[in-house]
Formats: structure tokens, sequence, C-alpha cells
């Protein structure tokens, strides 16, 4: 009954958001796991691979790729119909930098380096490769008569060959399964922490019939005015072609971006894509997600602009467009996107480093601030317990690099002095929040409520000095 009561609450003007803990939740408590889905077969394989990875020093980035079906009676789909394009030469493009890649894509859709071979298939010059010897009835496939694309093809497979260790293939076919393949890796690439990244390009429709709306969602009686007009995007509703045709009661699907942010992967760099189709609308539409999702950057794009991709984060925004390499080949719109998401993630995780510190730093000022002569320390730099602070004491916030022991200061120094002022490093971090999970901020301002965002920048910029004595 809940189902129906999400839709009597939209339908009533108070939807419950599809993209909510509730909406969410309830989906995953109401949707039966197939058991052809293997998902904690999966989920340890997974878990594996990513320990291995990141025990290697290795990156690793979780992609999207092609159209998740909607299941109706019988054997009838709804589907978004597409071909995972973007998704699989992003993905190896991450390959060829050195990610390990979980690759979760539509059954059948485009593959890493395979899709080069599908594309001949589809201009029908495939065939023409293939020979078969008469004399063993052996089959062989000769090289295109393009002594570029023959080389072309060779690298494609060294590169595929070579890569293939760090290449896992996830597929699905109906969005429940999506959905469920998605949270699983996801929560699995967590482990990366910042060195995790998260590309959302599956094409995913609104709406979707529950397997089990008969018993759980009952049709509403159609009207004149809900038979002669579509259904609002933003609402759940229920849709009657005509009276002699079937009824189809339509669910929106539960968006599953906020629950990443919040709790599946916060610490990874998420990335997702926005199709505008008013080339203006395009920064508007792309900070309303980064507002509302808490994503690192969105890729935008607009058939106003069909040879350029946006890509917008809080702090910059780059457009992408195809142009020819050293050799004067073709470099592929999505290759030019993926490359420059690597070195986004690259300078995003420098940041999430900076931020690490900050962190650390700012705690520090305020614990220090508060001391008074005489108050117990845990730990000195020497790795002495429970210490004293007063006059002689020695701290530093790395405890692995300890300088050589000198005679006692006449006073105790603590200072903290990162290059820059005020406003450089507020300009560097951005907002100082951007990127930590709900977790971590609410610990830090607990530990530090009583100290302003200003005073902090203030004493990072300037140093922080306490004095005993």
């Amino acid at each position: 009954m809940e189902f129906w009561g999400t839709l009597q609450k939209s339908l009533g003007g108070g939807a419950v958001p599809a993209d909510s803990d509730a909406y969410v939740n309830k989906f995953f408590d109401n949707t039966a796991v197939e058991e052809s889905w293997a998902i904690d077969e999966w989920t340890a394989k997974l878990k594996q691979f990513v320990a291995a990875q990141l025990a290697d020093g290795r990156r690793v980035a979780l992609v999207t790729c092609g159209s998740a079906t909607v299941p109706l009676s019988g054997d009838s789909v709804m589907d978004a119909v597409s071909f995972g394009d973007r998704g699989a030469a992003s993905a190896e493009h991450f390959l060829r930098a050195g990610y390990a890649v979980i690759f979760l894509h539509r059954h059948g859709s485009l593959a890493p380096f395979s899709r080069h071979f599908q594309l001949y298939i589809r201009d029908n010059r495939f065939l023409s490769m293939l020979r078969v010897d008469d004399t063993d009835n052996s089959l062989h496939v000769d090289p295109p008569n393009d002594d570029r694309h023959a080389q072309d093809l060779s690298t494609i497979l060294t590169e595929a060959k070579d890569t293939s260790a760090r290449l896992v293939h996830v597929s699905f076919t109906s969005v429940q399964q999506y959905l469920f393949y998605l949270r699983m890796a996801a929560s699995v690439i967590d482990s990366a922490a910042s060195r995790g990244l998260i590309l959302l390009s599956a094409s995913v429709l609104d709406y979707y019939v529950p397997s089990s709306i008969p018993s759980i969602l009952p049709s509403i009686p159609s009207t004149p005015s809900t038979a002669a007009s579509p259904p609002p995007p933003s609402s759940n509703t229920t849709k009657k072609e005509s009276s002699s045709s079937l009824t189809l009661n339509l669910v929106r699907i539960p968006n599953l971006i906020a629950k990443i942010r919040r709790n599946y992967a916060p610490k990874a760099c998420l990335v997702t894509l926005k199709s505008v189709a008013d080339k203006g609308r395009l920064q508007r539409a792309a900070f309303r997600d980064i507002e509302r999702w808490g994503v690192d950057v969105v890729v935008a794009d607009s058939p106003m602009l069909p040879n350029e991709l946006a890509l917008i984060s809080p702090q910059e925004e780059f457009v992408a467009s195809p142009h020819l390499d050293e050799d004067c080949r073709h470099v592929e719109l999505e290759v030019v996107c993926a490359a420059m998401l690597v070195e986004i993630h690259r300078a995003w995780s420098t940041r999430r480093q900076i931020l690490k510190q900050g962190k650390a730093l700012l705690l520090l000022t305020a614990k220090f601030s508060m001391m008074k002569e005489n108050d117990t320390l845990n730990e000195d730099a020497m790795g002495n317990k429970n210490v004293p602070f007063k006059r002689g004491i020695r701290i530093y916030t790395e405890r692995r690099h300890r300088p050589p022991s000198t005679s006692p200061p006449l006073e105790v120094m603590i200072a903290f002095s990162p290059a820059g002022t005020p406003e450089t490093i507020r300009n560097l971090w951005g907002d100082l929040w951007n990127g930590w999970d709900e977790g971590e901020i609410a610990d830090f301002k607990e530990q530090i409520g009583h100290v302003t965002l200003s005073s902090a920048l203030y004493g990072l910029a300037h140093g922080v000095t306490a004095t005993v004595g």
C-alpha cells in the first residue's frame, strides 16, 4: 500500500521526492531480487577486485553505460535506446590512464576496445575481413585494406589484452537489475575513497512498472482530463491510452544520485550527465544538480552544440571538443571528455587531501586555543603519553617527521602556517565543506563549533601560535 500512498500524495500535490531515502529504500524493500542476478557473488567479486587494485596503488572508476529496460506485461518492454558510446569510450580512456574499471553496462551495448570492432560490424566491413581457408576450413581475419586502420586495430588488441586484468564487466537488462547493481558497485567502490571515480552515463527512463503493481498499486479511474493530456513529468501517474488498450500503472523510478553521495560512496568523485535543450541553460541546469545532489562534476550537452561538451564543477568549467592528434587523426569527443575527467579527478583528489590536512590543522587550532597550563596532552612529539601542557613541551602535527632532540625552549610554540592569505586559501579550497560526508561535517562542527570560518582561515593563512609562561 505504500506505493499507492506515494501516488496519492503525488496527485494531491505532496509527492515524495524520488531521490528521498524513504522512496529509495521502499523501492529496494519491495522489489524482488532475481536469483540470476547473483548479488552476493558479484559483491564478493567486486570487493576482491577493488581491494587488489587499491593495493597496487591504482585509482578505481565505476562507469555505467547503456539503457535500462522497463519490463511490461509478457515480453514487452520500454527502452530508452542507448548504444553506450560515451560510457564505453570513457571507460576505455580510463584504462589507458591507469585506472581499474568496473564497467556496469547494458547487455549487448558497446564496450571498451571491442566497440571499435562493433563499428566495423555496423558499417558492414567486418564480413569482408573474414576468410575461410578451403584446405582445412579454418577461419582467418584479414586486416583492412587501409594500413592505418590495420595498425589501429593492432594497437587496440594489444591495449585490450594489457588492461584486461583491470577491467570487470557487469551487465544488466532491466532497470530493477541496474539499480540493484548500481547500489552494490557504488558501495564497493567506497573503499577507494578519493581514489574512486563514479561516472553515471547509463540512460534510465523516468517511470517503471513495479512487478508487484497489481496487488500494491490499483489503477486510478480515468477521467476526460487524464485521458486527453499527458501526465506532468515531475509526478507519479497512471496512464490510460484508451478504454480498449492496456492500462499501465507507472511509478517514478528512484534516483540514487543523492544516496550515492551521502551513503554509498560519499568520498568518491561523482560525475553525472545532463542533456539540456537550450544551450543558454547549461550552466544553470548543471549547478542545480550540483546543489541538489552534491555531485562533483556535471558533463552537460545540448543539441544546439553537437560537437561540444561542457564539464562543470563548483570551482571551474571546461569545454571539450573533438580535434586532431599529432598524427592528424581524429580524436573522439568522448575521449577528449574522458581525458579532462582524469585531470579533474586528479585535481579534485589533491583538494581533498588539502581539506583533510586543513581539517587536522583547524582541529588543532581549536584544541590548543582552549588548553591551559598543566592540562593533559595525550601524546607529545616524542611519543610520551599523558604529558602536562606546559613550558618545554614539543608538539608536531606530523609525528612521522620528528626532529632531533634539542634542549627545551623557553616557551612552547605551536605554529601552522601554510602559504597564502585568507582569500587565496578560500579560493583554493572553494566551499570548505565541499566533498566531506555528513558524518565528518557533524564531527568537525561539534569540535570547533566556537571557531568562526573567518577566524579559522585567518589562522591558517598567518599561523597560529600558542604560548605558555
